[in-house]
């Protein structure tokens, strides 16, 4: 009788952690896409932040300005 109770709650049980682990794939891919974009906005700035002379000089050949190369 004991076996008989185990063998039907794994079996009432079985489908609802099958759909849990499809959500939770699901969830997992879309927050490593998060991840991954945040990785690449972090990259972008980070290399702005390092342009800015170089952009700084451009500006001043385009107004113009005497320039230090």
């Amino acid at each position: 009788m004991a076996l008989y109770r185990i063998q039907e709650h794994t079996n009432k049980v079985a489908p609802k952690l099958v759909v849990r682990r499809q959500q939770m794939s699901q969830l997992n891919s879309q927050i490593q896409g998060a991840c991954f974009d945040l990785d690449n906005a972090i990259k972008t700035v980070d290399q702005m932040k390092t342009a800015q002379s170089s952009l700084e000089r451009i500006k001043k050949i385009l107004n113009g300005e005497n320039c230090e190369f």
